[in-house]
């Protein structure tokens, strides 16, 4: 296999407008990887380079007093909005350190 057969090269207008409008209907950039037949780290790139901005939501002091108390992951998850990895791993930074500051949380 040559090596211009593992690599897609330049991205066109189209393909770049395809990356906005899926970003804009909510899909996640591992399926848009898989729509447009680039990787993962393709499309991160192009993201950037187009300056599209990650759905990352911080963590507000609300949240974190919730995510401390001791509460089911899954309601907790439904009652804040956040998908249930997102809590379960904030709770997991909670108890592992849990002498953090709470300025810290801004950082994940």
């Amino acid at each position: 296999m040559a090596k211009t057969d593992l690599v897609r090269g330049q991205w066109s207008a189209a393909e770049r407008q395809n990356l906005v409008t899926l970003y804009a209907q909510g899909l996640p950039y591992h399926q848009i990887a898989r729509e447009l037949g680039r990787s993962l780290g393709s499309v991160h790139k192009q993201a950037q380079r187009l300056q599209i901005r990650g759905r990352h939501r911080w963590w507000t002091m609300r949240e974190i007093a919730l995510i401390r108390q001791h509460r089911s992951v899954l309601r907790l998850a439904q009652e804040l909005g956040r998908s249930y990895a997102s809590v379960a791993s904030a709770r997991y930074r909670a108890k592992r350190c849990a002498y953090v500051q709470e300025e810290l949380w801004d950082t994940y």
